[in-house]
């Protein structure tokens, strides 16, 4: 508690102008139109924390005459720093944004596995896995990444854009049953347009009496294909017969 609000009280210091400010965890940066700009930052810096000159680096784009201080020590100038682990320098190399999707690529695996294995992870958890996951990766490495143009970040935006098709994707509940004499089955759609904004679509069936809740839910599944094929999206069904699982697999073995 008394950590975040040390933090805060940095972030939200007026800093002198053209200053940038960023904060990783317990790691800082800041950012300045010239040295002497930077050294009466560091100065107001110091007035709210304590410095760890040794751990302490400078760099600049063009030459400089002079080393900014911190506790009257120079900052040595280096020409690449680690931030907080991702390397920062004004020679901007694709690299950085290579390394940060292929850290983030993998995570969608497992993304992927939660909202289509029947694991009933709602779109509440799939966002907070992507937040905590995937999207952290990212926010981890946006001192370096700011440096670049829209269109060389594209490469993290497709990331962004295939989580977002693996979390807002059509959701499909299939069920069948026998009571008594009669036999039905339903099936529940909802279509995921954002986070908050969805459509929902119920259906529901009945059937003669001969015939079993397998074949009910396997209708459940007919009906739903009707229904979802023409959308071309990703498409999750939900079903909890392990008789209708082994049928599909047996007749789809590559999925529906």
């Amino acid at each position: 508690m008394l950590f975040n609000v040390l933090i805060d009280k940095i972030a939200s210091c007026s800093f002198p102008q053209g200053t940038q400010v960023l904060i990783y965890a317990d790691d800082k940066v800041l950012q300045c139109p010239t040295p002497r700009i930077l050294q009466l930052a560091l100065s107001q810096l110091a007035a709210l924390c304590v410095i760890n000159e040794c751990k302490t680096k400078f760099q600049a784009k063009e030459k400089v005459s002079w080393l900014p201080t911190v506790n009257n020590v120079p900052i040595p100038r280096v020409h690449i720093q680690k931030y907080p682990d991702v390397q920062m320098s004004f020679r901007k190399s694709l690299q950085t944004i290579h390394y940060v999707q292929d850290l983030c690529l993998p995570q969608l695996a497992p993304l992927r596995l939660l909202a289509n294995r029947g694991l009933e992870a709602g779109i509440p958890v799939l966002i907070m896995f992507y937040i905590s996951v995937i999207r952290s990766l990212i926010d981890y490495a946006a001192p370096v990444l700011i440096q670049f143009s829209a269109t060389q970040l594209r490469q993290l935006e497709l990331v962004r854009n295939e989580a977002m098709r693996i979390i807002l994707a059509i959701h499909v509940y299939c069920d069948g049953s026998v009571n008594g004499s009669r036999s039905e089955c339903g099936l529940f759609i909802r279509d995921y347009i954002s986070t908050n904004l969805y459509t929902d679509t119920e259906v529901s069936r009945r059937f003669p009496a001969h015939m079993s809740s397998t074949r009910a839910e396997l209708y459940a599944v007919l009906e739903a294909l009707h229904i979802v094929a023409p959308l071309h999206e990703n498409v999750y069904f939900f079903i909890d017969s392990q008789a209708v699982l082994y049928v599909l697999q047996i007749h789809l073995p590559h999925g529906l």
